[in-house]
């Protein structure tokens, strides 16, 4: 048997014990009690700053709390992406991961991976289409692989991202050479093309729509199995007898100690903002598609891509060994 001493010892334990852990329980119940923070990985004004301050906006409403966009630039997304990582798991700092979250470690680019996630959920994916500016001479796909088979790295790319898994597919598949422009994301890749600084570019529907409403960019075919809903006049590469798809994606995600409760608690919160029909509306407006994964789809769907990019990876090291 315990002695008197011991006994009391362990009840007063206890007792003490209690209010540390209701107070757990309620920081959790309290849980957001300040402002929320979104690292978006790229510039202001291009699609991943766009669906960002969207989803925020309706995350606001569903958490009762500000959320405030913080664009760190850099690495192709790499800098606002390890930066999220390393962030205090606390909950209150989320970040927009995108394909370069598997596309930049693949190559050795980027010390930051899915494992240094909590997953949220997948909010985006989008095709690419391929854009001259307005004025530009060229008037089909066709004009553009003809020019690069003839005078092979003279083309003009200009690049959102390093590398540019769009361009590397288009590049790989047709076995021709572009000459790739880095910039920093798409808002700023876009106008480079408008103003003549480079031949064309990729990008999503959404990141183009001023650009194509005022006439400053022409689309000429998009990476999709079927033609887009915004749109419909532009055929897809397949159509054109290139068998070629290739894609973004955008989602949510928080540092990977993140404690459990926190978690379920965000990640319901960007399930029921994929469902609020001003953050819907809002995306069909902007040309941007809406592709709502829970965490464990979302986590299965980026091990499928990695498998794809390392696919083309190893195709493309292969062909060039076979070309020494």
């Amino acid at each position: 048997m315990l002695h008197k001493r011991q006994l009391l010892k362990i009840t007063l334990w206890i007792l003490c014990s209690l209010p540390l852990f209701a107070a757990g329980n309620k920081e959790h119940q309290d849980f957001p009690s300040k402002s929320l923070t979104i690292i978006v990985p790229y510039s202001e004004g291009g699609g991943t700053d766009t669906i960002a301050r969207s989803i925020g906006a309706s995350l606001e409403k569903i958490l009762k709390q500000e959320v405030f966009i913080e664009n760190k630039l850099g690495g192709s997304g790499a800098v606002g992406m390890i930066s999220g990582a390393a962030a205090i798991p606390d909950g209150y700092t989320l970040t927009m991961v995108t394909r370069e979250l598997v596309s930049l470690p693949a190559q050795g680019l980027a010390e930051i991976t899915r494992d240094d996630f909590q997953l949220l959920g997948l909010v985006n994916k989008d095709s690419a289409v391929l854009v001259v500016a307005g004025d530009s001479s060229y008037e089909s796909l066709d004009q553009i692989i003809e020019n690069a088979r003839k005078t092979p790295g003279k083309l003009r790319f200009a690049s959102a991202a390093k590398p540019h898994f769009y361009i590397l597919e288009f590049e790989n598949h047709e076995n021709i050479m572009f000459n790739k422009i880095p910039y920093n994301g798409a808002a700023k890749a876009i106008p480079a093309v408008s103003e003549g600084h480079a031949d064309f570019t990729l990008a999503n529907a959404g990141e183009l729509k001023v650009w194509l409403n005022e006439g400053k960019v022409r689309a000429l075919a998009i990476m999709a199995d079927e033609r887009a809903v915004s749109l419909p006049d532009v055929p897809t590469f397949k159509e054109l007898g290139y068998d070629i798809t290739s894609f973004t994606w955008r989602g949510l995600a928080v540092p990977l100690d993140t404690d459990k409760e926190t978690l379920n608690i965000l990640q319901d919160a960007v399930r029921e903002a994929c469902s609020d029909p001003s953050f819907i509306q809002t995306m069909s407006k902007e040309l941007y598609s809406l592709d709502y994964m829970n965490a464990h789809i979302f986590s299965q769907f980026i091990e499928m891509d990695n498998k794809t990019i390392t696919a083309i990876l190893e195709k493309m090291a292969s062909d060039e060994k076979s070309a020494e």
